[in-house]
Parts: structure tokens; C-alpha cells; sequence
């Protein structure tokens, strides 16, 4: 201990710095170590900053999607009947191009497949929003929703009906089944048993009354006289038919021009599309608010809670089919027939037609 204090009167010029030196050190080394450990995993770290937000979902009309089927960037999103009781994926239904769209995802558990009624099903399609707007610029279309971000997700609904289309058929053919063929006591007939002898042979009742075990007579019997019997049948028979028309389906498009203070009607979707972006169209009464709701032409006048109504400024209309002329050509259809037909009711027979 002494020697220490000898040492350190000798050099304090040179233990002070030094040890203050090492607690300089020593404390640096524990803050170091503390702010490591904190931010281990943390809000510092640069991936937890730099986590990209979840692309927003955007709700859209199938009727909008319009421009992107008829490019065949998808199909298949729009109403359709199921047979009730089949079993299927809607998704199947669908087909995308992979080089705009990333997956498509179908939510129908409001269907039930085993109750005929109409049922609401949601799309989510989610695209590659660069490619997208690629697309879109070379194919000068524009869509009703927003195209920025590196994945663009819309929602859309459709109404998924359920049918029994079985039903009919099921009705019909339970008359169709013939009416099962056989002769009285086995389809031997009396001459099948020689000699009449009783012991192995098979008794057939004629309308006379005779009966097959009776001597040598049994040969002369008929097997029974026929009773028939009337019924209608249903069959399905070919037919040739000239095609000269097909049928075409389409969507009608209504709405009001704020300006011209006209309504247009259209079946093309791109033209709805520029009324929905246009100040002369949907967007005016956002451009040019009305003072009072009775400035607005579409104004209709006021509810039973004295809120203003107004006529919707725009329809659309789907499921609309056509007839259109083509070129004439044959095909051929099966068509339902129901028939009267006579049949003996003992062994099937057909009556001949007189």
C-alpha cells in the first residue's frame, strides 16, 4: 500500500489523466452496449422503417372492369347461375393474365349451394400496378379506380345464382321408366311343359282359364292375352335447325350531362367512364355546388324528414341480350319429344298403330 503511494506522489501527473481516460472509456462502452441492446429489433432498425404499407382495397362495379375483359386482362367476374348442389370453385371460373394480375381470391360464403336464390360474391383481384399502367397508357384505357403503388387491389361484387335445373328433367322422366315386361308365373308357356306333368312344370293363367299342368291340351295355350294400357313418354331426338342469328348480351349505360341538361345512353363502357371523370358530367356538382337543392335540375323535392331527394344522375343496366343476324348455317339440337304410346301392361309389348 505504501508503495502505491510512493508511485502515485511520484507520477500524479500522469495517474489523473489516465484514469480519468479509462472512465471516460468505461462509460462509453456501457452506453454502447445499452443502446445496442434497446434498439435490438426495434423502431431504429432501417428495415422496421422502411416496412411498405399494405396496398388499400378499392371497391369497384363489375361493370367497370369492362375495359380490362374485353382486353382479356381477366374474365369470368360477372353474375352467373350454379346448379344447386354442385360442387366447384368459383375461382375456376376466372382466368387473368399473369403478366398484370397477381392472384385473384373469391369470398362466397353467403352461397348456399344447396338453396336455390340469388346470392351476393366478392372478387378481390390484386394487379401489378406497374404493369398495369403500362398497360393501360399503351392501350389508352382508363379504369375507375386509382393505379398508383407498386400493387393495386380492387373489390368487386357480383350476384351468383343458384338454380335447380334438375328439377324439370327429375319431374319428366319419373313417367319415362317403362313399364317392366314379364309373363305370368315365370315366362314359361304351357307347351314348355311336355306330357303336363305337374311335378316340375310352371303354371301359366290364360284368359281361358286353362291351366299349363292339365294333360296334353297345355300345349295349344297362348302365354296370356295382352291388356293395354295408354301412357306418355319424353325423349330426346336430334333435329336439324338454320342458324341465321345469334344471341348477343350487352350493358346499357344512362346518365345526365349537368350542361347540356341531356341524358345519353350508351353501351360503351369507355364513354360511361369519361361522363364519370368529366365537369361536364359526374363531377360537376363538385366544381359547381347548387346554393339551394333546388338548383339542381335532378332536384325531385323533399322526403317526410325534409331531406332534399334528387334522380340518380346515372344507371347502368346489365344482362341485356340481343339477337343478331349472322351468316345462315345448320346445326344440330337435341329437342324434347312427348309421345302417346299403347303397351301391354303384362309383358311391355308395343301396340302396332292401325
Amino acid at each position: 500500500m505504501a508503495g502505491i503511494k510512493n508511485f502515485m506522489k511520484k507520477n500524479g501527473k500522469l495517474v489523473i489523466p489516465a484514469a480519468i481516460l479509462l472512465a471516460i472509456l468505461l462509460a462509453a462502452g456501457i452506453y454502447f452496449a445499452v443502446s445496442g441492446t434497446n434498439d435490438k429489433g426495434g423502431e431504429n432498425t432501417p428495415e422496421s422503417s422502411q416496412t411498405e404499407e399494405k396496398a388499400a382495397e378499392q371497391e369497384v362495379e363489375a361493370e367497370e372492369l369492362q375495359p380490362l375483359q374485353e382486353k382479356s386482362v381477366l374474365a369470368g367476374v360477372s353474375d352467373r347461375e350454379v346448379e344447386k348442389g354442385a360442387e366447384g370453385n368459383l375461382e375456376d371460373l376466372v382466368t387473368v393474365n399473369r403478366d398484370y394480375v397477381k392472384s385473384v381470391s373469391v369470398d362466397d360464403s353467403r352461397v348456399d349451394y344447396h338453396k336455390e336464390g340469388p346470392y351476393e360474391v366478392f372478387y378481390t383481384i390484386a394487379f401489378d400496378g406497374e404493369k398495369l399502367r403500362q398497360f393501360l397508357k399503351e392501350e389508352n384505357i382508363t379504369v375507375p379506380f386509382d393505379t398508383d403503388g407498386g400493387t393495386v387491389i380492387i373489390k368487386t361484387g357480383v350476384t351468383v345464382t343458384v338454380t335447380d335445373k334438375g328439377a324439370a328433367n327429375e319431374e319428366t322422366g319419373a313417367g319415362d321408366a317403362s313399364t317392366t315386361s314379364g309373363t305370368v308365373g315365370g315366362g314359361s308357356t304351357a307347351g314348355e311343359n311336355p306330357g303336363g306333368s305337374t311335378g316340375g312344370g310352371h303354371t301359366n293363367t290364360t284368359a281361358g282359364g286353362n291351366s299349363g299342368g292339365s294333360g296334353g291340351s297345355s300345349g295349344s295355350q297362348t302365354a296370356h292375352e295382352h291388356v293395354w294400357v295408354t301412357r306418355t313418354e319424353t325423349v330426346q331426338e336430334p333435329i336439324t335447325v338454320i342458324v341465321d342469328s345469334k344471341k348477343q348480351e350487352y350493358t346499357l349505360y344512362r346518365f345526365y350531362w349537368y350542361t347540356t341538361g341531356t341524358w345519353e345512353e350508351s353501351r360503351d363502357g369507355s364513354r360511361f367512364n369519361e361522363w364519370s371523370r368529366s365537369a361536364e358530367g359526374a363531377l360537376y356538382p363538385l366544381y359547381h355546388p347548387y346554393e339551394k337543392p333546388e338548383d339542381n335540375p335532378l332536384f325531385q323535392g323533399y322526403d317526410g324528414n325534409g331531406n332534399p331527394t334528387y334522380t340518380n344522375d346515372h344507371t347502368i343496366i346489365s344482362g341485356l341480350f340481343e339477337w343478331v343476324p349472322c351468316e345462315p348455317y345448320e346445326e344440330t339440337r337435341m329437342t324434347t319429344v312427348t309421345r302417346t304410346v299403347t303397351i301391354c301392361s303384362v309383358c311391355g309389348a308395343a301396340k302396332q298403330a292401325q
